[in-house]
C-alpha cells in the first residue's frame, strides 16, 4: 500500500485526559517558616473530575505518564520581606522535583514564581499529586498568590 498524508495521520490518535488546570482565586495565607498544601480553589476544567479543590490533590485514576506544570507566585505582604521559599510537587508523600528562592543575602524582594514541573508516572488507582509551599518572611504575611496555576494531563504513549 502506498504511503500518504492521509493513511499516515489516520493512524494517529489518542487523547490527553484525564486532565485538569486550577488556579488561585484569591491569596492562599500560609504559616510562615511552615510546609503547606497550596489549594488551587477555581478550576478551568477537570476532564474526569480527578482534582479536588478542597484538598488540592489530583488523582487521576487513570493509569500512565502525566505532565505536571505550575506556577506558584510566593510572595510576602510587606515590600522586600521575602526571605526564603520554596514549592515543592510531591507524588504521594514524596518529593519529586522543587523550585527554590532565597532573598536572604540583601536581595530586597516582595515575591518570586516558582513553576516546578515533571512527567509523573501514575498508577491509576491511588497515586495523587499535589504542591506544597514554604515561605519565610522578615515581615508581614507569607501568602500564595492569586493567579497561582496548577494542570497535568495524560501524555499519549
Amino acid at each position: 500500500k502506498k504511503m500518504t498524508r492521509a493513511n499516515f495521520v489516520s493512524g494517529i490518535g489518542g487523547v490527553n485526559t484525564p486532565a485538569f488546570s486550577a488556579e488561585r482565586s484569591g491569596a492562599q495565607s500560609i504559616s510562615d517558616s511552615t510546609r503547606t498544601t497550596i489549594v488551587f480553589n477555581n478550576e478551568f476544567y477537570d476532564s474526569s473530575s480527578a482534582y479536588d479543590t478542597s484538598t488540592g490533590k489530583f488523582t487521576p485514576q487513570t493509569a500512565g505518564k502525566y505532565l505536571v506544570v505550575s506556577n506558584v507566585i510566593m510572595q510576602s505582604t510587606a515590600a522586600s520581606n521575602f526571605a526564603v521559599g520554596f514549592t515543592e510537587l510531591y507524588k504521594n508523600s514524596s518529593v519529586i522535583t522543587e523550585s527554590l528562592f532565597d532573598s536572604r543575602n540583601g536581595n530586597d524582594s516582595r515575591c518570586h514564581t516558582a513553576s516546578p514541573s515533571a512527567v509523573v508516572d501514575m498508577n491509576g488507582s491511588s497515586d495523587f499529586i499535589l504542591l506544597q509551599s514554604y515561605i519565610s518572611v522578615n515581615s508581614g504575611t507569607p501568602e500564595v498568590s492569586d493567579m497561582s496555576t496548577f494542570s497535568a494531563f495524560k501524555i499519549i504513549e
